[in-house]
């Protein structure tokens, strides 16, 4: 919360309400830091249970300054807001943003910037003392593939990912100031599209900005937060042939090339000209795969077409190890890969074969079934959220 203190003190508003914050978090803080607990091992169920407690604890204390503020009076209207926030959902409870101060509306973008990378992945790489601790998080983080280690120590790795995570922000900050954005508009944008949490500081969203080539800029990153940070690990190190022969960063960019390209032939009528609609739809199809949520245009008047190919891409999501939500393109590869190989069985009974990943990983069964329960989970948890 401090940066944003700092925007509070340089905008000369009220800096109590994240005083008070700040105030409200170090209290416990300090009594928690007394407490030496016997051991530091723990279980896979432990781990599941700090994943879910933090997650929570978190959206608490974040939703104290919007209390403090007094903006939103109520602290269930001001949890919803953290909480939308630090799992970059991108809902908002709030009917006029630009209400809010400076200060406030930066925390606001920050919890979508701090969630995106995920807040057990800052865990990792803040705390050294988690040991074979850190292992259970990830799992518990991410149920399905193993998440992939770039080095040998899980906490080096999450400090990696943190570098090329604050590399792609710095760089698209620079971008939009290149636009035209001043710096408050051009950071606060950023924080959104890097978390892929879609919070804006403008009423009208990304398209009160008027700005088409921030638009440009702001949909190139969020493709490219919606990427695998560990693709960006194998470019540093020039390792060109591993990424070609990533399949999920194929079939990523395959899905989004083919959605823009089929949503721009099918709105065409609706713009002036090609470039327009070649924008609008790559500005919309990149958001939306990305679970990112901006929106520069009116996609209810899109047809039905247009409609469906964004409705599946909220399912889809992007690649494993990024910003995006979504079931992922990784999980669904690896399902039609199994779906393949049943419906080969089925042909030839007696045949032995096994699902490969990038021409040379092999899955386990149980890698493959873990997958699938967590498929059919996100549509019981999504169909029952409908009811």
């Amino acid at each position: 919360m401090i940066p944003s203190l700092l925007v509070t003190f340089l905008y000369g508003e009220n800096p109590n309400p994240l005083l008070f914050s700040i105030l409200a978090l170090f209290v416990p803080a300090l009594a928690l830091s007394l407490l030496r607990p016997r051991s530091n091992r723990f279980t896979v169920r432990d781990g599941f249970i700090i994943v879910a407690v933090i997650w929570i604890v978190m959206s608490l204390f974040g939703a104290l300054p919007y209390f403090f503020s007094g903006y939103i009076p109520s602290y269930i209207d001001c949890f919803f807001e953290s909480v939308s926030g630090f799992t970059t959902t991108g809902a908002s409870i709030l009917t006029n943003i630009e209400a809010l101060p400076k200060g406030i509306l930066f925390w606001r973008s920050s919890t979508n910037w701090i969630g995106g990378m995920g807040i057990l992945v800052l865990t990792l790489a803040l705390f050294k003392s988690l040991g074979d601790g850190a292992h259970h998080l990830m799992r518990a983080e991410s149920p399905g593939p193993s998440p992939d280690k770039l080095v040998s120590r899980l906490g080096k790795s999450s400090k990696i990912l943190y570098g090329f995570y604050i590399i792609l922000t710095v760089a698209e900050i620079i971008s939009l100031l290149i636009c035209g954005l001043d710096l408050f508009n051009a950071t606060t944008t950023t924080m959104a599209t890097a978390g892929t949490g879609g919070f804006s500081v403008l009423n009208q969203g990304i398209g009160g900005y008027g700005n088409p080539a921030a638009e440009v800029v702001i949909a190139v990153f969020m493709a490219l937060f919606g990427v695998n940070f560990s693709i960006y690990y194998l470019l540093a190190h020039r390792k060109f042939r591993l990424v070609w022969k990533n399949s999920e960063l194929r079939l990523y960019l395959g899905i989004l090339l083919i959605g823009v390209a089929a949503i721009t032939i099918n709105t065409l009528p609706l713009y002036s000209s090609l470039g327009d609609g070649l924008r609008s739809s790559f500005f919309q199809a990149s958001s939306i795969l990305t679970t990112t949520g901006f929106s520069t245009a009116n996609f209810d008047l899109w047809p039905m077409f247009s409609k469906t190919i964004l409705f599946l891409f909220m399912f889809i999501g992007g690649c494993a190890g990024s910003t995006s939500g979504g079931i992922k393109c990784t999980r669904i590869y690896i399902l039609f890969q199994s779906f393949r190989r049943e419906c080969r069985k089925i042909l030839h009974p007696n045949s032995v074969s096994s699902i490969k990943v990038d021409e040379r990983t092999v899955l386990s069964d149980n890698t493959v079934w873990n997958i699938t329960q967590f498929f059919f989970s996100y549509m019981v948890v999504a169909f029952g959220g409908f009811i």
